[in-house]
This record gives structure tokens, C-alpha cells and sequence, in this order.
């Protein structure tokens, strides 16, 4: 099972993703091209953090796991990180992206920031947070407890505006911070 979270600018541009896996690795940080930052172990540990380059010519640190995970050749299909895992990432992002028109909508509909549920897909449902400067929080989940999630999303939120408080952060721009993804990661895993 995985968990994707994404956070939405002005004009549809991705600021942040994170996708969590039920085994409690985690992938996400800048959403932009160039860079994603691979946390293994559970959310919030101090385990092996790298940069992996988009391009593959960057130099990175990786452990051996992770350069064999960034091959291009196919993995036995016995190796539950093959690409069940890589189609369930594929189709998580799908679904959420898909959702962006019906968050649009339902922002018109209600005048509450957490509009719960959105989409459905399945046992996997879209819930959305939209701030008052449009900035749209969605969550791709199959928790069954609105409590948590909203809360989560008000927790985030809060993580997000101390973001754009830092001087450095420029505002609708990717957000690259890995103390942001550290704490949105241990978030996740304490809410959801």
C-alpha cells in the first residue's frame, strides 16, 4: 500500500510530494526534476539519506540497494520492490493528479478549507485541504478516520507557512527543504 501526498501551487505546479510505503520507507522532497531525496527505514529515522540525480551522473552516496533500485533492467518477480511497487507508485500519482479539476470544483461548493473526500478509486480515497491562497493539500489514503486526516492537514499546513515564512524559500517554488520532508515524513507517520 502507499500513501502519496502532495502539495499544489498556483497554475497546477507541484511543490512538494511524498509517497509512503505501509513499510515505512519513504520517498519524496523536491518535486521538481532534478532531484528526489529516498529516505529508507521507518518515517522520521536517521537512516540513509541521499540525493539521487534525476540524470545519474551526479555523485551521490547511495548504498548498494539503491543503485541496483535505480537500474533500468528488469527486477525476478519475486522482489516485492519491482514494479508492482514502481505501476502502484504510477497509478497513486495518476489518481491524485486526476483529482486536481474535482479539488477546483469543490473549493467553489464549500467554503471550509478541509473538504474531506473528494474522489474515491477503488479502496483508495483523495481528501484535499485548500488554504485561503489556493494552495491545495491532497492526500491519497485508505485510512478510514477524517479526524486524523484533518488534522493532519492542519499540521501540515502549519509546517508549510513557517516554509514560506524562511527568507531563503521562494513563494510557489518547489520545496527542496529536507527538514520539511523530515518533519511532513514523521507527520505522516504519527497521523496516518
Amino acid at each position: 500500500m502507499v500513501l502519496v501526498f502532495i502539495i499544489v501551487g498556483k497554475n497546477d505546479r507541484p511543490l512538494y510530494e511524498l509517497e509512503m510505503y505501509s513499510d515505512g520507507r519513504t520517498v519524496g522532497g523536491a518535486s521538481s526534476s532534478s532531484a528526489s531525496t529516498v529516505t529508507s527505514g521507518p518515517a522520521g529515522s536517521s537512516s540513509s539519506t541521499s540525493t539521487l540525480m534525476a540524470s545519474g551522473m551526479g555523485q551521490s552516496t547511495s548504498s548498494l540497494p539503491e543503485l541496483l533500485s535505480m537500474t533500468p533492467f528488469p527486477r525476478p518477480a519475486s522482489d516485492p520492490s519491482s514494479s508492482s511497487r514502481k505501476e502502484d507508485s504510477h497509478l497513486s500519482h495518476f489518481i491524485i493528479h486526476s483529482s486536481l479539476d474535482i479539488v477546483d470544483e469543490a473549493v467553489w461548493r464549500n467554503k471550509d478549507v478541509y473538504l474531506k473526500t473528494v474522489e474515491r478509486y477503488g479502496t483508495m480515497a483523495v481528501s484535499a485541504y485548500v488554504t485561503p491562497g489556493h494552495i491545495r493539500f491532497m492526500l491519497l489514503h485508505n485510512n478510514k478516520n477524517e479526524e486524523s486526516i484533518r488534522l493532519f492537514f492542519v499540521e501540515a499546513h502549519e509546517l508549510y507557512l513557517k516554509m514560506q515564512l524562511n527568507a531563503f524559500y521562494e513563494i510557489n517554488s518547489p520545496i527542496t527543504s529536507k527538514a520539511f520532508h523530515e518533519r511532513i515524513s514523521a507527520l505522516a507517520g504519527k497521523r496516518l
